[in-house]
């Protein structure tokens, strides 16, 4: 027998509205962990040089965690919307084999 595919549309939404707002907290958090670390300076010094490799170290490595966490974000904005347009899409489906079924079984 095959699997049914049950879509409960109104939970669909409501899941599509908290994924746009775990993508506004992970914004907001991503801003405030970049924030903190710049309020941090320099604390290894950059006067000898272990601390001209941290700086140096820190730097390539800050440079790619931002990069990463921008198109990370960049990416997940359109989750939303491509869940209600998987959402609408499923809908038409059901709807248009609805009117099938009907058409066939009641004439």
């Amino acid at each position: 027998m095959a699997a049914e595919l049950d879509i409960d549309f109104p939970l669909l939404a409501r899941y599509t509205d908290g994924v746009g707002d775990v993508h506004g907290h992970s914004q907001e958090a991503a801003r405030a962990y970049l924030a903190e670390m710049a309020s941090y300076g320099r604390p290894w010094g950059s006067n000898n040089e272990v601390g001209q490799a941290i700086d140096m170290c820190f730097g390539a490595v800050h440079e790619a965690y931002t990069q990463c966490q921008q198109d990370n974000l960049e990416d997940y904005a359109s989750y939303p919307d491509a869940l209600r347009r998987m959402a609408d899409v499923y809908r038409s489906a059901q709807d248009a084999s609805t009117a099938q079924i009907r058409q066939t079984f009641e004439g």
